[in-house]
């Protein structure tokens, strides 16, 4: 990786698509009611909720660098390795501070009720206003 700035803004931009992508997913919106209705998830809404960030996680990245196994996706896996290696660190400390991309840029998932409570606010609060 030459640049880890680059990368970072890049992946960050992917990361808002994948959250963008599993938020707009009609099982997530059914999460979201439950959520919502009952005021928390059981362990199996909160499990399907991590195998639809997983899904649609991958299938935002392969859609941009390849299958797994491909030269693509061997590249943009090793820059990601390299760059969390010199991110790590740091990242622990703001763990707990993370919004819903962060925690997909450094490989975890999104609190579940968070997510689904939080997201609307966290991707619309992002946008500045150029005026």
């Amino acid at each position: 990786m030459d640049n880890p700035n680059i990368f970072e803004a890049e992946w960050r931009k992917l990361c808002v698509e994948i959250s963008q992508t599993v938020y707009t997913q009609q099982e997530t919106q059914k999460l979201k009611y439950i959520l919502q209705t009952n005021g928390f998830l059981i362990d199996d809404e909160k499990s399907r909720f991590i195998e639809i960030c997983d899904k649609y996680k991958y299938e935002v990245i392969e859609k941009k660098f390849g299958k797994q196994g491909t030269e693509g996706y061997k590249v943009f896996s090793k820059s990601w390795e390299e760059w969390f290696q010199k991110k790590g660190v740091e990242s622990e400390h703001s763990k707990g501070q993370r919004d819903s991309v962060e925690h997909i840029m450094f490989g975890s998932t999104p609190d579940p009720e968070k997510f689904l409570l939080n997201f609307e606010h966290e991707a619309l609060g992002s946008i500045k206003n150029p005026l």
